[in-house]
């Protein structure tokens, strides 16, 4: 080999050797920003998963053999949180318009909105000539919404264990829309039965709104504690145009990090810290300026109004406010089955679990570091209230009440069952809340049978 091609070869190697090494500097700088901005190790893998469930394209395997509707379900309360369907409805505060088009949503296109406003399924009506099933209403919040979502086949299944109900076969009623909390529960069943309507099967699950939104929705504008969630903002704040900016911009900022990860998602270069460092930096961006555009939307809709949109004035420590929202949850409960009782129906009420109650969950390390905020105001509540709705729980169950306290439902379960900071379960979690509740309700038809 001549003079002049080893030169060259050298030359070559070289660069390529001076290339690797950079590039080896490059992934372990990375991995050293990536702990800095985590505060501990990350692995690239678990930040792989969570691009991809910022991402909305997947989520845990669904061996019941569900539509996979919930793989985000904190985006999806999140995204319609802020208005979403909602239009005002003069006994239940609010609920979705039959007139919007679900056709290229990629969780509810599945779905329609009925002339009442809320979700249905089309393929739940019964066949001609075939027997009238058993209707199950699921009545509360979004986790009440989205269990209606990602729980028919495991309530069809357990429920049909039952011969009677298998005979007639069993269909579920979505009357829970996201954010709704007592006494909107009550209000819907009565203006159901109003109309000569209602299931069969009445379930209520709820607990955490009822403690959660009014302390962080409600008060802080001097609106009433029982009146719907941020009650004042949709009747004066809404029209300004400075909340209407920022409300655009929660939104719009919400969309851009799910595109990023979208964008991000590549399979070889997702193994990569440096792509990893690259997208948990843009999205850290994109969260804290939503974080931002959401004070500024909270600011904006918080001046002083009339009565029509606070209510009745109310003033309390922290401590009796818990108190008067534990009473009041009790009590929308004693009158759904009351309601329920004189129709006929079967009421069944359930207390749901959440991550920040002590000693509820082995939380996993996906949960510790993406579903769990230190110092989180819900978590606050969850920590100040639910004792209080246990204990409630616990005297209707006394006084007859079907009530079932989900709290320990995971205390068990090392594998994630939640999907975000709040109180969202991803579809794993929704399946053994369905298996659970189902199985309640067929256990407390049978014993109704025995006496």
């Amino acid at each position: 080999m001549s003079r002049e091609k080893r030169s060259t070869r050298r030359r070559v190697l070289g660069c390529a050797a001076l290339a690797v090494a950079t590039l080896v500097f490059a992934e372990l700088a990375a991995y050293a920003g990536l702990w800095a901005l985590h505060g501990r190790p990350t692995g690239l893998g678990e930040l792989r998963q969570a691009r991809h469930d910022r991402a909305e394209t997947g989520g845990e395997a669904d061996t019941d053999g569900e539509a996979e509707v919930v793989a985000d379900a904190g985006d999806l309360a999140a995204v319609l949180r802020h208005g979403g369907y909602e239009v005002l409805q003069p006994y239940l505060g609010f609920v979705w318009t039959p007139e919007a088009d679900l056709a290229d949503h990629r969780f509810l296109s599945a779905f329609e909105i009925d002339r009442y406003g809320f979700l249905v399924d089309p393929g739940d009506r019964p066949a001609d000539g075939a027997p009238e099933p058993v209707e199950v209403g699921i009545f509360g919040g979004s986790v009440a919404n989205i269990l209606h979502l990602a729980g028919r086949r495991t309530f069809q299944r357990v429920l049909g264990e039952d011969p009677e109900i298998a005979e007639r076969g069993v269909v579920l009623r979505n009357y829970a829309l996201p954010g709704y909390k007592q006494p909107q529960q009550l209000m819907t069943l009565a203006w159901l039965r109003s109309l000569g309507q209602g299931p069969d099967v009445v379930v209520n699950l709820d607990g955490f709104n009822e403690i959660a939104l009014p302390p962080t929705e409600n008060v802080p504008y001097g609106t009433h504690p029982l009146y719907p969630r941020t009650w004042t903002p949709r009747l004066e704040g809404l029209p300004d145009l400075e909340s209407q900016r920022a409300a655009g911009e929660v939104s719009y900022l919400r969309q851009q990090r799910r595109e990023v990860a979208r964008s991000f998602e590549r399979p070889l270069l997702g193994h990569s810290a440096v792509w990893n460092l690259l997208w948990t930096s843009r999205d850290r961006r994109l969260e804290a300026a939503g974080g931002a555009a959401e004070e500024r939307l909270a600011a904006a809709s918080g001046g002083q109004g009339s009565y029509v949109s606070h209510g009745p004035a109310y003033a309390a420590t922290d401590e009796r406010m818990y108190a008067d929202l534990v009473t009041a949850w009790s009590a929308t409960s004693r009158a759904m089955r009351a309601i329920s009782e004189d129709a006929g129906l079967s009421y069944h009420h359930f207390l749901q679990p959440n991550q920040y109650l002590a000693g509820s969950k082995p939380l996993s390390r996906e949960e510790q570091t993406l579903y769990v905020t230190p110092g989180h105001a819900y978590g606050e509540q969850v920590i100040a209230a639910y004792p209080l709705l246990i204990e409630a729980g616990a005297r209707l169950q006394a006084d007859g009440v079907a009530f079932h306290d989900l709290t320990q439902l995971f205390a068990d379960e090392e594998r994630t069952v939640y999907s975000d900071d709040c109180c969202h379960l991803n579809a794993y979690g929704n399946r053994l809340m369905a298996r659970a509740v189902a199985e309640a309700i067929r256990d407390d038809v049978a014993a109704a049978a025995r006496q």
